[in-house]
């Protein structure tokens, strides 16, 4: 029982890393214009990084749509499909937490599917973008998840975020039920050694590993 404590012990120690020790997070933001680098730009990667396939109609804010730099792009009809990619031009190979801009509209819609392909696959997350969803206040951005990206294909295949409007509804005949999704900005940012996301994993690890490792 001795034995096991102090493997335990051990493990959970080497997995406690300071946030100091760890390589410091880098973030950057993909915008879906030319003004990408009016806010930040220690931030902010420009536009050859944001594509688009099919018509999308441009958007301006004032404010009330949370918009990033004030512009967004938008489209419905998922009779024809139409999707919006943003192209993650990470540094470095690792571990980094995807978000969406936070932008609504009274008609927007309720599930704009975000797929973020990574280095083990895809996955998609919904995301409501219609502003009726946040009376109680509105976040900066939306959290897609925390992700393993590697540097592997040039061409961005296992690093990007793709917008489709297969969710929106369409009705020729009265369009005020037609819904929109948004083509706003993607942030990325790395996830450091020593956070609390990569702690929990190592200490679950060692408590496993500790657990193998003990005798009767």
């Amino acid at each position: 029982m001795k034995k096991f404590l102090g493997v335990l012990a051990v493990v959970l120690t080497v997995g406690m890393v300071s946030p100091s020790v760890g390589k410091a997070a880098t973030s950057f933001i993909i915008d879906n214009d030319m003004l990408a680098g009016d806010q930040d730009q220690s931030l902010v990667r420009d536009e050859m990084y944001f594509s688009q396939q099919g018509f999308w109609s441009p958007g301006t804010d004032t404010g009330w749509h949370n918009a990033y730099n004030n512009d967004w792009l938008d489209t419905t009809n998922p009779n024809f499909y139409r999707w919006a990619r943003w192209d993650l031009p990470i540094d470095t190979a690792g571990i980094y937490e995807v978000f969406v801009k936070a932008t609504r509209g009274s008609n927007m819609d309720t599930d704009a599917p975000f797929t973020v392909f990574h280095s083990t696959g895809s996955d998609t997350k919904t995301i409501s973008q219609w502003s009726g969803d946040y009376k109680g206040g509105i976040p900066e951005w939306h959290s897609l998840g925390i992700f393993q990206f590697d540097l592997s294909d040039p061409t961005f295949g296992n690093r990007h975020v793709l917008l489709t409007n297969q969710n929106t509804e369409f009705n020729s005949s009265n369009p005020s039920e037609n819904t929109y999704v948004i083509a706003d900005a993607v942030k990325c940012t790395r996830v450091p050694i020593g956070s609390s996301a990569l702690l929990l994993g190592s200490a679950v690890v060692g408590l496993v590993v500790a657990r193998r490792k003990r005798t009767p």
